[in-house]
């Protein structure tokens, strides 16, 4: 008569032993909360803080966290009271419901030294190279919010909206997701010239390089004349070779 339960975030990193047949008997998985998921437990957490409905857009905070857990969307609740109580405000808002989302996916705001009036327009720039080609890319995430103040460990900040539809990205997606990454980049290659591009592009190269390798590897979105997925452990050293060209 004993029931056991295990539960774990990283079915892959398991001993095969553990999980073979007469060990766990039902395996249920637990997806990503949709956006009307999101929606109920927004509404549940924030019916324990007295606010007024009609200050709050549960649509819109719903949709920007996409990807979020329950307990990220109680996180964010939770901020956004100790902002309230921080700022001594009387009662929680969408503002803060958003600079609490903001926090918790871009990391603090950062006081800017506004002498360092160079840095303010190369970051400008920077900037609004995403912005424009995230505005003029066909298949492109919609813009949230545009920053030159530093937020997290970067100098500014170029947020967007999920798309539509969820969890499902197509091709064109992913490449107008790669083309605005590079933006920044492109942006300051034309305005200051080769030799002036800044260290602040390599967080936008490194996402653009983990893209481009879940582009081949994950996808097999290239045009191959068999699409290729592989794990790197299981293909052959010729094969890796190709994939990797």
């Amino acid at each position: 008569g004993i029931l056991t339960i295990g539960v774990t975030n990283f079915p892959e990193a398991l001993d095969p032993a553990v999980v073979r047949s007469g060990r766990f008997d039902k395996k249920i998985t637990i997806p990503f909360p949709t956006l009307s998921v999101r929606k109920k437990t927004l509404q549940y957490y924030l019916s324990k803080v007295l606010i007024p409905k009609y200050q709050i857009d549960l649509n819109k905070l719903a949709t920007l966290t996409i990807g979020k857990t329950g307990a990220d969307i109680k996180n964010i609740v939770n901020i956004a009271g100790v902002m309230v109580t921080k700022n001594n405000k009387k009662r929680l808002d969408q503002e803060d419901l958003i600079a609490a989302f903001e926090r918790i996916s871009m990391g603090l705001k950062h006081k800017k030294d506004i002498s360092q009036e160079e840095e303010l327009i190369r970051t400008a720039y920077h900037e609004a190279g995403h912005t424009i080609l995230a505005l003029l890319t066909p298949g492109a995430f919609k813009i949230h919010k545009v920053t030159i103040l530093p937020v997290g460990s970067a100098l500014g900040f170029t947020g967007f909206l999920p798309l539509d539809y969820e969890f499902n990205f197509t091709q064109k997606n992913i490449d107008a997701m790669m083309d605005t990454l590079l933006g920044g980049r492109i942006a300051e290659e034309l305005i200051f010239g080769n030799d002036n591009i800044s260290s602040g592009c390599s967080n936008d190269l490194e996402r653009l390089t983990e893209n481009s390798r879940e582009y081949i590897y994950k996808y097999g979105m290239r045009d191959y004349e068999t699409p290729i997925v592989a794990s790197l452990k299981k293909v052959s050293d010729q094969l890796k070779n190709q994939i990797d060209t």
